[in-house]
């Protein structure tokens, strides 16, 4: 933490060289989650002369914000004035300058790091111009704990922070060779956390675009792109990968991959009709979470344009995280795709995309994706490889009657999912396999355990009396269901829900659960706990984990993404959550799922364990733990105890046996 060292109210150059590096910036950066940064002059110097501290702040999922400027000619200021151009655009072509000029490969070791940062998106950079001037501060902050910068400034103040404010720019020659001066504010120290508090604030506002007389600019996608390309044509690439994943060239373990592949592309076989089978390019891979969807997804995209059968890619999904994850592994494993688009959250650039010159790219939510089909021409899409991730999720029927015969536009579909079917909802399944194409791949949990690509895990089933309060609800609501059935008002699957939700809302299984975790707290670290709703959640709280002391936060849709940052990062042992975490979340460490909420149907539960499942590199023999409730009589739960028991006997290399 920041505040364990304890800061001088001042620092400047000595006769050593790395005297402010040494005294300061790195002690500061080793204790920090979060820097940012405002500077009159920047120079990708800087990340080769931090050394090792940065390679250790960007291990433990620090990131950077730089404001910074660049310097316009009196041509340009008479462009702006005239309404030939507005400073965004000029700032653009500066920067696409630089990147021409010293940013061409092969690229030096500073500016390899800082195009890596923007890559992994642990860099984010902005430029601030003035009309009449340039852009001259000279601020910093670092931050012990993640922060949501666009929160409310009150929160942010709340975060330990320490400033500094002097003359110091940002590049070697500044912080090493020039004469510098610095004054530091702790948050936390009286008579200094007012000065502290002024420098964050100026730097946010700056950030926010909300400074009277100061224009601010994001940093533009072609200049990223510019330096990520740049980066990829330079000999050394830090963690540069090819068509593989890293350790997986060559093992027999990954050969599904390349099956899956193939059959998608293989023309159709008539005499074929179930999995595995020739897709001609339209269909659903059924594959276990962890087994590698994203990998063989790409995989498929680079052998489409390396063959000219497509210019473009569309990945949609449902859920800002499981987008955010795609983007990152786009701009890391599909070269050949230079400009990327994202449709979703706060970024809105679909029209945008179908501007763009191809190869190209775009990330578009559920909820977009119809308006973006509608909008894109017969030409485009069939030149198009679509990406459905979680199609599963694609099944309601808002959404079907929405895209009813829009995704058959697309020339290539490929929908991915560890649950694609229903086990209730025949016309859902028919929709999946009419608009994107048959299941023409299979490779389970079962096939994934046996060869060791998840982790085997052992299932403790805790058994719970119903209260005669759940009894009695439950006897309603047969009444109930059996009228409304009679009349065509009500489904039987809607009748099982509603005797589902009674069952997952029962105390009844807080004190078991309370006196396993008393006997073995261990059944909590590094656990995830799926509960109905957040009224349940807080009884789990309050109940359970505030006596037992552990460290732990909700993690609902209204909470910060910060908090799954914090639990990957093992800051927290155990998250409570109810749907949120089910799908396309990776925390390898992982090692315990507790369902005081389960499904029906198989689908859920799946997705949930799979959680668990990762293997950990730092644990080669990690073995998952499931935990699960049963009610004394619940037929579904009896059901689930069967199928989870039979699973957790699985062991790798049991196919061998």
């Amino acid at each position: 933490m920041l505040n364990e060292i304890e800061w001088k109210r001042r620092y400047k150059s000595r006769g050593n060289p790395q005297a402010l590096l040494n005294d300061f910036f790195r002690p500061a950066l080793n204790k920090s989650m979060v820097y940012l940064r405002g500077t009159g002059f920047f120079s990708s110097s800087m990340f080769h002369a931090i050394g090792e501290p940065l390679g250790d702040f960007i291990e433990r999922g620090g990131s950077m914000k730089i404001i910074t400027n660049v310097q316009f000619s009196e041509q340009d200021r008479f462009a702006v004035e005239q309404g030939e151009e507005n400073w965004g655009s000029i700032a653009e072509g500066k920067l696409m300058e630089i990147i021409e000029s010293d940013f061409r490969p092969p690229m030096k070791s500073g500016a390899l790091l800082l195009t890596k940062l923007l890559e992994m998106g642990r860099l984010e950079i902005k430029i601030g111009v003035k009309s009449d001037g340039i852009y001259h501060e000279k601020i910093g902050l670092f931050f012990d704990n993640l922060i949501d910068i666009d929160a409310n400034m009150q929160d942010i103040l709340e975060h330990n922070h320490l400033a500094f404010f002097g003359s110091v720019n940002e590049g070697v020659a500044a912080w090493e060779r020039s004469h510098e001066n610095i004054k530091v504010y702790p948050s936390w120290v009286e008579g200094r956390a007012d000065d502290a508090a002024d420098t964050l604030e100026d730097f946010i506002e700056n950030w926010r675009g909300e400074t009277d007389g100061l224009g601010m600019f994001d940093f533009p996608e072609a200049a990223r792109l510019g330096l990520i390309q740049s980066m990829r044509e330079t000999d050394v690439i830090p963690d540069g990968r090819g068509d593989q994943p890293d350790g997986l060239g060559g093992d027999p373990k990954w050969v599904h991959q390349d099956e899956a592949v193939e059959l998608f592309l293989a023309p159709i076989d008539e005499d074929a009709t179930g999995p595995p089978m020739p897709a001609d390019g339209a269909g659903i891979l059924y594959m276990a979470t962890g087994t590698g969807k994203t990998w063989t997804a790409f995989k498929v995209a680079n052998r489409l344009i390396r063959e000219g059968k497509i210019k473009k890619m569309v990945i949609e999904t449902y859920g800002t995280d499981l987008l955010d994850q795609w983007y990152g592994e786009v701009l890391d494993k599909c070269p050949h795709f230079r400009r990327v688009k994202r449709h979703y959250n706060r970024k809105h650039e679909s029209g945008e995309y179908l501007e763009l010159a191809s190869p190209k790219c775009l990330l578009i939510s559920r909820e977009a994706f119809s308006t973006f089909v509608e909008q894109a021409s017969d030409e485009e899409l069939q030149e198009t490889l679509l990406i459905i991730d979680e199609c599963h999720n694609m099944r309601g029927a808002g959404h079907r009657k929405a895209m009813e015969g829009k995704y058959s536009r697309f020339r290539y579909r490929l929908g991915l999912s560890a649950t694609p079917l229903s086990e209730y909802d025949a016309e859902a399944n028919e929709f999946l396999t009419t608009e994107i194409g048959p299941i023409f791949y299979e490779f389970g949990l079962i096939d994934a355990i046996q060869k060791g690509i998840l982790c085997p895990f052992d299932y403790i089933p805790i058994d719970y009396t119903p209260s005669d309060d759940d009894v009695a609800q439950i006897a309603s609501l047969i009444r109930y269901y059996a009228a409304k059935i009679a009349i065509g008002e009500a489904t039987e699957e809607q009748k099982w829900q509603a005797i589902s939700r009674v069952y997952k809302k029962s105390e009844e299984k807080i004190q078991p659960f309370l006196d396993r975790a008393s006997g073995n707290p261990s059944i909590l670290s590094r656990s995830m706990i799926f509960v109905l709703d957040t009224a349940f959640g807080s009884k789990i709280q309050t109940r359970i984990l505030a006596p037992l002391s552990y460290r732990w936060h909700t993690y609902y849709s209204s909470d910060d993404k910060i908090n799954l940052t914090r639990f990957a990062q093992g800051e927290l042992e155990c998250l409570i959550t109810c749907k949120k975490l089910s799908e396309g979340i990776d925390v390898k460490d992982c090692s315990t799922i507790i369902l005081l909420s389960s499904d029906r149907a198989k689908l859920t539960t799946i997705q949930r364990i799979g959680r668990a499942l990762r293997t950990d590199p730092n644990n080669p023999e990690k073995v998952a733990m499931v935990v699960d409730f049963i009610g004394e009589g619940v037929n579904a739960d009896m059901e689930r105890q069967d199928w989870l028991t039979e699973l957790s006997a699985i062991r790798p290399g049991d196919e061998e046996e």
